[in-house]
């Protein structure tokens, strides 16, 4: 059945938790890694655009961009950056993977080496968040047969994620993964024990499915898959269907399992000899946006109305769609050339930038070298020259010193020379009012009522503020609303309030208690 197994196609899953309160660094990563993990992808938008630019933005955004649109690029020139944090290196790794794993010509070794070292990294570490993302990742390849393992390698690491399940979306992929494993292990070729022992586990991992049309999509997907090793094609198509009728169409992670889950019933309507049935919905997995831009999707499904063509005996479309296989072919493997080019034109650049590097580097050191040689002949030379210097610049900061000291001086003589002079305000309604009789102000709305020793007072319109810069400093702001003279304060109560000769009491509010 390597046809259909071929045709997993399992998602990214990013284990990650958030918890209440202020948020440090790393709670907010988790928190982006669960939305990923739960497929709350417009979450993810929202939390990614106000994430501050970081390695962990562009490597979220990276593989958000895939998620939704089905975009893959390379991250060579982030694994080539010395700089990467800790976890920072353990997503880099498995992102790396994911996007080997989707190329036109994957290289699971390659990707499994990355997962590898991403589990361990996150291991070492004790970040048990990524060690989870990292083993749903590496158990995610270990599931297809191309991945040469054996059969205690691929059963430590399932089981070791089952260690690391945290919620119930981890829970659910541990059972998967289980299954996926027993089923590829065990002899169900069959209806025996072992079929119906797996079945029964099959039934309720669609039961016990999260409430999420994605999740519930796969399990009734690899629950299909499971009927097609008994050849009991009649159900498998149920379970197809079914996971065709779950998947939304809104993002291209969900819509890719859609279409691949057209073409797998589809070839199942071939094997089954309902050529007609299968035609049609080939015809329609052809006509979506995703299969178009996919050539090795178009091979598949011209592959198999060839099938259905050529069992009809219909020899013109047969050969119609025998030569488009070809067509395919040779695009796939153009696709393949200008991914391996691409990858090395990446690296030359890569290389180019660590030989310039290196370049300065040796000309950093041949110029430290040649200003060695030039030190004892310049040695006595730049000691008379510091001198000199020190010198200078003793003599312009006492200058400079003495500059300042002279201005200060002159400003205080002013300030003195305009309170001798300036002994009186004159309000804004031409009320002449003595400095040295004014006790406070107190602005009410757009007035100010102004509190004499002789117990007067005037009422005139006016802002604090502007008062205040035509007082001279004895008279401090105790309150937004106060103004007082500070030669007819008695005492203050606790930097609270202050109590004046007259016996009232003004407040001090927590934004003036530094000038009392």
């Amino acid at each position: 059945m390597k046809w259909l197994r071929l045709l997993i196609v399992l998602l990214p899953i990013c284990p990650g938790y958030s918890q209440n309160g202020p948020y440090s660094k790393m709670e907010q990563e988790n928190e982006v890694i669960f939305l990923l993990k739960t497929f709350q992808m417009e979450a993810v938008k929202a939390k990614i655009s106000q994430t501050p630019d970081s390695y962990f933005k562009i490597l979220v955004s990276g593989e958000l961009n895939y998620l939704l649109e089905g975009t893959n690029n390379s991250l060579d020139s982030l694994g080539n950056n010395s700089t990467l944090e800790k976890r920072d290196s353990v997503l880099y790794h498995i992102f790396n993977g994911n996007y080997i794993r989707r190329k036109s010509n994957p290289d699971n070794s390659l990707a499994y080496e990355n997962y590898v070292k991403a589990f361990n990294l996150a291991k070492t570490n004790q970040d048990s968040v990524l060690a989870n993302y990292a083993l749903i990742a590496l158990n995610r390849l270990l599931i297809n047969d191309d991945v040469p393992l054996e059969k205690d390698v691929y059963l430590k690491y399932v089981n070791t994620h089952r260690q690391y399940a945290r919620d119930s979306i981890d829970t659910f992929w541990s059972n998967y993964f289980t299954l996926a494993f027993e089923m590829t292990y065990e002899d169900i070729t069959e209806k025996n024990t072992a079929f119906l022992s797996l079945e029964s586990r099959y039934k309720n991992l669609v039961k016990s499915a999260p409430n999420v049309d994605f999740f519930q999509g796969v399990a009734l997907h690899m629950t299909g898959i499971f009927y097609t090793y008994p050849e009991d094609f009649k159900t498998a198509r149920k379970y197809f269907f079914e996971a065709y009728e779950t998947y939304n169409d809104q993002y291209y992670y969900s819509y890719h399992r859609k279409i691949i889950t057209l073409i797998a019933f589809s070839i199942i309507d071939t094997r089954e000899g309902k050529f007609d049935q299968a035609k049609h919905g080939l015809l329609k997995a052809l006509k979506s946006k995703l299969v178009l831009g996919n050539p090795r999707f178009r091979k598949i499904i011209y592959q198999n109305l060839q099938k259905c063509y050529e069992a009809q005996r219909v020899s013109d479309s047969s050969l119609y769609y025998s030569k488009k296989v070809n067509e395919m072919t040779e695009v796939i493997d153009r696709i393949d050339y200008a991914e391996r080019k691409r990858e090395i034109d990446s690296k030359y650049q890569l290389a180019a930038k660590n030989e310039e590097i290196s370049n300065l580097s040796t000309q950093k050191k041949s110029l430290k070298k040649s200003l060695n040689t030039l030190l004892p002949v310049l040695g006595i030379s730049i000691l008379i020259l510091a001198i000199l210097f020190m010198l200078y610049l003793k003599f312009k900061k006492k200058s400079s010193s003495l500059q300042e000291e002279k201005s200060e001086t002159l400003q205080k003589l002013d300030e003195l020379k305009q309170l001798v002079i300036k002994n009186h305000i004159v309000l804004r309604d031409k009320t002449k009012v003595y400095i040295a009789d004014l006790v406070y102000i107190k602005a009410e709305d757009h007035y100010l009522k102004l509190f004499l020793s002789d117990g007067k007072n005037h009422l005139v319109r006016g802002k604090i503020k502007t008062i205040k810069e035509e007082l001279p400093p004895n008279f401090l702001q105790c309150h937004r609303s106060f103004i007082v003279n500070s030669n007819y304060v008695k005492q203050t109560n606790n930097a609270k309030s202050l109590i004046l000769i007259n016996g009232e009491i003004l407040p001090i509010s927590r934004s003036f208690k530094g000038e009392f």
